[in-house]
């Protein structure tokens, strides 16, 4: 559990009917009265009052009594806590604490930095039980997130995207307490963030001609080879920066995207697996893709033999000339310099893949090839995200209409 309570150690005594006085730990944690009516633990040392067992005792309280406060809590992690005591902020530390073994390291700093800068200090003055939370609170919350949730130094509010983060955390929460019987409903499933401007939001991409200006700039360095095959398969940062060898069948012309590699800070987290499970696709190769990574293995075999017992074989397709891997965020890193130092109009990694759809549903692709290339959840994802492209046709269409029958 976590708490911004204090816990206080103290040593006390207790005499017995025969005269004998023994010394005892004795801790405050008011989170100790959720499982039982005192806010204090007793712990008994066995050791007589003597002036120099207290010094001995004064020296080890505070780490026996944390071990001892530990395990009570741990002892009665499975109870059902009194519902008319927990707060919800405290509840949501509590479910955080238990999922952390459940999750991978990523995910753990994400939902710690959402519970910690936002969700905490908005309810924590509210002083609101977990069993009083309504779905008109949370509504709030989302409104008041939206428009003044930022944590920088930038003024403004929180995106779509990042308050449905913030959703899927405290849907999780109620869902638990829902599941062991604290609540009797979830009061997050009747809200959603708003979509403030979604619909005015262009989606950024980069079109061919920017794509083959960035290939000319990037020339002779492997950032031209991750601009590349990123463009033509629609990938995700993270997707090409865990492609692997392995992956590539060369015989049957075949790629997979089954492993992802990601950077949080310092934290670099590789798994196999992806984003969604429709993004765990295999690709039928482009020539133009295959003889890019062709070319892109023969590069490296001659590295391995330049550098000798000296070589890294990581097994990923994209690395330095030792072998050595890249930080997984290097590609978005080397994109903005490139943007800097050229004044190129900004726009993002990510602009890569949006511009490969753009560029397929140019060519008349449907929406559900385009889906199925990217690797979207569905197709509405799709549809919903690329809308203003129509609207660019149909505007197009308009004008080429205008004056048609003067």
């Amino acid at each position: 559990m976590a708490s911004d309570k204090a816990t206080t150690i103290n040593i006390n005594t207790k005499t017995t009917k025969a005269g004998n006085t023994y010394l005892y730990i004795v801790i405050y944690d008011e989170r100790l009265a959720d499982f039982q009516k005192s806010k204090y633990l007793w712990i008994s040392t066995g050791m007589t009052d003597t002036p120099r067992n207290r010094r001995k005792l004064s020296k080890t309280k505070d780490r026996t009594g944390i071990e001892a406060l530990n395990e009570f809590f741990d002892s009665h992690r499975d109870e059902t806590v009194a519902p008319e005591k927990m707060l919800f902020t405290d509840y949501i530390w509590d479910w955080f604490e238990r999922q952390r073994e459940q999750i991978d390291e990523v995910t753990q700093r994400g939902y710690e930095s959402y519970i910690r800068l936002h969700i905490a200090p908005y309810f924590e003055p509210k002083k609101l039980l977990l069993k009083d939370v309504t779905a008109l609170h949370i509504e709030d919350y989302y409104n008041y997130q939206a428009k003044h949730g930022r944590s920088d130094s930038k003024r403004g509010g929180l995106s779509y995207s990042s308050l449905k983060k913030h959703k899927a955390v405290i849907n999780q929460v109620f869902k638990d307490a829902v599941k062991r019987g604290i609540i009797n409903s979830n009061p997050s499933q009747y809200v959603s963030p708003p979509k403030i401007n979604r619909t005015d939001k262009e989606v950024q991409f980069y079109t061919v001609d920017e794509v083959k200006h960035l290939l000319e700039l990037f020339d002779g360095r492997i950032m031209k080879d991750i601009i590349y095959i990123t463009f033509m398969l629609g990938l995700r940062l993270s997707e090409v920066m865990g492609l692997r060898w392995e992956a590539i069948d060369f015989k049957n012309n075949t790629l997979k995207i089954n492993h992802t590699k990601v950077a949080n800070g310092s934290l670099i987290v590789a798994k196999d697996s992806t984003k969604t499970k429709s993004s765990n696709r295999q690709y039928v190769m482009p020539a133009d893709v295959r003889n890019m990574l062709l070319a892109l293995r023969e590069k490296q075999a001659a590295n391995k033999k330049l550098f000798g017992k000296k070589y890294i074989d990581t097994g990923y397709v994209f690395v330095k000339e030792d072998g050595s891997e890249y930080y997984p965020k290097y590609p978005q890193q080397e994109l903005l310099k490139m943007i800097k130092r050229e004044h190129l109009p900004h726009k993002t990694f990510h602009a890569l893949r949006h511009g490969c759809v753009t560029a397929m549903l140019d060519r008349a692709q449907t929406m559900k090839d385009v889906s199925e290339w990217v690797g979207h959840s569905s197709i509405k994802i799709t549809m919903d995200l690329y809308a203003h492209i129509d609207k660019k046709r149909k505007a197009e269409t308009a004008k080429a209409m205008e004056g048609l029958l003067d």
